[in-house]
């Protein structure tokens, strides 16, 4: 169960176990990372409402570029 503790001008947050597998980047340095993976599509909020993505992926962009190269 995450917390949060403050003392002085000090704050503590204590966060829940990740989802994903801890890896060591010093042994696995291709796959340990700490970048969330991304999602290429619509979210959708608590009500189920589609929450339509508004940022170009990564992907999108350098294929646009690599595409559009003279």
């Amino acid at each position: 169960m995450p917390s949060q503790t403050t003392v002085g001008d000090t704050t503590t947050v204590i966060t829940s176990p990740s989802l994903f597998a801890e890896k060591d980047p010093f042994v696995d340095p291709v796959h340990a990372t700490n970048l969330l993976p991304n999602f290429n599509g619509n979210l959708f909020d608590g009500n189920g409402v589609e929450m339509p993505k508004i940022f170009p992926s990564v992907l999108h962009i350098l294929t646009t570029c690599i595409m559009n190269r003279k």
